[in-house]
């Protein structure tokens, strides 16, 4: 299948107390054209600094080596101008909180018809037509009526699908979307997942970052599993939820209630601490001498893996 983004050797660090933080290390993913991503992981292993990477949204401080490429275009040498023609038109950013994601003083429709004008040469009037429309695809009924209100007024769910609302104006072909469903009761859970699910169906290419088991069981086609900077298992969702092959990704699947609630024991190291080999040997019981040597990202078919008990004699699992 073809790849619409590709990213290659990419490493974000940061500049703290004249210690350097390394965020995400040597990141190599492709991402396919109409799939859904779920890239999954405890927080602090990554997750939000891999999709805020791809479309340049990481501070000025950042330090940033590798390649991303979008449809063969290179995103992180190309002009500001450049990137701003790709970034909310052709790439859609969903934050991981809507209620700092709009301007408190502004109305919901004006915010929302902003990338149409911006990127689709739509003028003011229609693009508040197309807002009052885009409201009303995502159940904020009725439409008109919550066009003009500003968004102290809607509530949790209604603000995360006013969010996908604006990202979806300009029809962009790839969505990252940060955790969706953080802070969002079941009954709206229940409709950000038929949302996205409705924009799969639609063949919008989608990065979902998440904690959210359930939100990849519903949607993914393939799983990212990431700790403490790095990727450790690229799978399909039916080989991570059935046989997941990295300890800690079993580890996840061990921590749902349907299966008996046991959480992985400790705490992922933070970020300043220098790091070799086996970035999850010390809560691993399955832990060898050889987990203190570097381990590369090994390929299985069409699945990949951090660990050793994969290697290139066993590489069919």
């Amino acid at each position: 299948m073809e790849q619409v983004i590709d990213i290659s050797n990419l490493t974000v660090s940061f500049q703290d107390n004249g210690n350097l933080l390394t965020a995400i290390e040597d990141i190599q993913l492709g991402i396919r054209t109409g799939e859904t991503l779920v890239v999954i992981g405890e927080s602090g292993s990554g997750k939000s600094v891999l999709g805020l990477s791809i479309l340049r949204l990481l501070p000025d401080t950042a330090l940033i080596s590798g390649s991303i490429l979008f449809k063969g275009k290179k995103l992180l040498t190309m002009s500001e101008s450049e990137i701003e023609s790709i970034r909310g038109s052709m790439i859609a950013w969903i934050p991981q909180n809507p209620k700092t994601g709009f301007n408190p003083s502004m109305k919901m429709w004006k915010q929302i018809a902003e990338p149409s004008v911006i990127h689709s040469g739509l003028s003011w009037s229609e693009a508040r037509k197309q807002a009052i429309q885009q409201l009303g695809l995502y159940n904020i009924d009725p439409a008109a009526l919550w066009a003009d209100k500003y968004p102290v007024t809607y509530s949790g769910g209604m603000l995360q699908r006013a969010m996908v609302a604006m990202g979806t104006s300009t029809n962009p072909e790839v969505i990252i979307a940060d955790e969706p469903t953080k802070g969002i009761d079941i009954i709206n859970k229940i409709a950000i997942f038929e949302m996205f699910a409705d924009l799969k169906r639609k063949g919008i290419t989608l990065v979902l970052i998440t904690h959210d088991l359930d939100l990849a069981a519903e949607l993914a086609d393939r799983i990212v599993v990431m700790y403490c900077g790095q990727i450790i298992e690229v799978s399909g969702k039916n080989q991570f939820f059935h046989n997941p092959r990295h300890p800690y990704s079993r580890g996840l699947i061990n921590s749902l209630p349907q299966n008996g609630l046991n959480p992985i024991p400790g705490s992922a190291p933070p970020m300043q601490m220098r790091l070799t080999g086996c970035r999850f040997r010390e809560r691993c019981f399955e832990q060898r001498e050889q987990c203190t040597s570097n381990i590369p990202l090994i390929s299985l078919v069409d699945d990949r893996v951090r660990c050793i008990q994969y290697n290139s004699r066993n590489q069919a699992g």
